[in-house]
């Protein structure tokens, strides 16, 4: 099995501001990995609680939604799925252990530093899991379809509660697509495109649908990360995992923030629920469907975050 990064034990958890060279390599690229947020410790206590939550113990907070992800193999017929992936969401809002990790300082001045704002929004969180020689592909997509806000600056926080290479499912990503703009919406799931009138008015509108990477010869990155470590990347990156084939359940933490300032436009192209047609046009971080988050000029100074909602079922 392949191993990630360079070191052999567990890397320090990291106490500072991305650098330049950093913050260029993310919007050349679209995704950067800037090393250690969770200490090991922190890691354990988030795995177990997964754990707890999935398996029915603890008495989660009824904020907590588990569903399960239905997902097929390449080339099988979409009438069979394989067994499905559990997916939780709305640790943040129920949850303090994951909460810290939300909104903790360091990661939110490094999506502050990369979208070029102190005014952010938390738009969800997402967990999931994968079972061990159970849970198959996410097909190549990007994130904009999940988000009623335009324009699409988001950016994806995505943290390793294990040690993730390629044979457990760790992500790849289509290096520099986020340049090429939005595509038709998809279900990473199954790798089809997303039906409705409103994505048939996105395509006459000339939306094209999303191409292999090896189609136009781009270079795809395996993101290989050690437990505690994350990865960003932004809402218009493409990107893919594969799956679990170890004897070990895979868990994950995954988080998104936008710029405060972009525009809700009351309707996302997936069935994350968010559907307010009563704010049409507001600032996001004005709405109270997602907490506002303020950051200083101080790595070290705690955010301000703001009331808010962030809980929503997902059926894909």
């Amino acid at each position: 099995m392949s191993r990630p990064a360079t070191h052999t034990g567990p890397a320090p958890v990291r106490e500072t501001a991305l650098t330049g060279e950093e913050v260029r390599k993310f919007w050349r690229d679209g995704f950067l990995r800037p090393g250690r947020l969770v200490s090991p410790d922190r890691v354990d206590i988030l795995r177990r609680r997964l754990e707890e939550i999935r398996e029915g113990h603890g008495s989660p907070s009824k904020a907590i939604v588990v569903d399960h992800l239905k997902i097929y193999e390449r080339g099988e017929s979409r009438d069979e799925p394989k067994p499905a992936i559990p997916l939780l969401t709305g640790l943040t809002s129920t949850e303090s252990c994951f909460r810290e990790v939300t909104f903790d300082r360091r990661l939110v001045f490094w999506i502050s530093q990369l979208l070029g704002t102190p005014d952010l929004a938390f738009l969800l969180d997402q967990a999931i899991i994968k079972l061990p020689h159970v849970s198959g592909d996410f097909y190549w997509h990007q994130d904009w379809p999940a988000w009623p806000i335009a324009p699409s600056e988001v950016i994806s926080c995505w943290v390793a509660l294990e040690d993730v290479v390629l044979e457990n499912g760790a992500m790849e990503m289509a290096v520099g697509t986020h340049a090429l703009g939005r595509f038709l919406p998809r279900n990473a799931s199954t790798g089809l495109p997303v039906e409705g009138q409103a994505v048939r008015d996105l395509e006459a509108a000339g939306m094209k649908t999303m191409p292999d990477p090896a189609d136009l010869g781009l270079r795809v990155e395996p993101i290989e990360l050690r437990a505690g470590e994350v990865s960003l990347h932004h809402g218009l990156t493409w990107h893919r995992s594969g799956p679990n084939e170890t004897e070990t359940t895979r868990h994950a933490f995954i988080l998104r923030y936008a710029d405060g300032s972009v525009e809700y436009i009351g309707k996302s192209f997936s069935a994350l629920g968010f559907e307010d047609m009563t704010k049409l046009g507001m600032r996001i971080d004005e709405t109270d469907l997602f907490p506002s988050v303020k950051v200083t000029s101080d790595i070290r100074d705690e955010p301000r975050v703001g009331a808010g909602l962030t809980i929503a079922s997902v059926d894909a």
